[in-house]
């Protein structure tokens, strides 16, 4: 492979490691905020908002739409 093909397959594997490492760092936090809302301290409440609710509404759905488009 010649000099200019690695670098460029290089970058292009730097930004896509760079999308990955983010949208691995949305799914933390999604991960976290489930995890309050089952484990908290304040289960019992947090169980009859979600019951009730159909959406769920996470810190981060914004950015969520945006890597989905």
């Amino acid at each position: 492979m010649s000099e200019p093909n690695m670098t460029s397959e290089i970058v292009s594997l730097r930004n896509e490691n760079a999308v990955l490492k983010e949208e691995l760092a949305l799914a933390n936090q999604q991960l976290a905020w489930f995890r309050k809302q089952i484990f908290g301290r304040k289960q019992s409440r947090h169980l009859l908002l979600w019951k009730r609710s159909s959406v769920f509404s996470f810190p981060c759905s914004e950015t969520m739409k945006k890597i989905r488009s």
